[in-house]
């Protein structure tokens, strides 16, 4: 598979077509097209800034690793969370802070 079979791929998993990548990522959408047609490859800071927006990491974009040993709702969760904006995550997590130290107190 090819790394722009692999984009599309995990962008069909989302939803998503190229121009929705390309607002997501700022990358031009005329350069990730140029990639599709010409059969070329981003460098690894642009595929790595691709993938933060899935949620992955590059090792995970070209070993799949991860992606066998998670839930169904880790998965919807691990994808939510790529769409949401900056203030929306630290929201998120301020949340599950909250949450955590719930608990502890809880089986203290």
């Amino acid at each position: 598979m090819t790394i722009m079979q692999k984009i599309e791929e995990l962008n069909n998993e989302r939803g998503w077509s190229l121009y929705e990548l390309s607002k997501r990522t700022d990358i031009s959408e005329s350069t990730i097209y140029t990639w599709k047609r010409k059969n070329k490859c981003p460098s690894i800071p642009v595929l790595s800034k691709i993938c933060a927006v899935y949620g992955i990491t590059v090792y995970q974009f070209f070993n799949g690793i991860g992606d066998e040993s998670l839930t169904d709702e880790q998965k919807y969760v691990l994808n939510t969370w790529s769409v949401l904006s900056t203030q929306q995550k630290e929201n998120v997590l301020q949340t599950m802070k909250l949450f955590a130290q719930i608990n502890s107190s809880s089986n203290s």
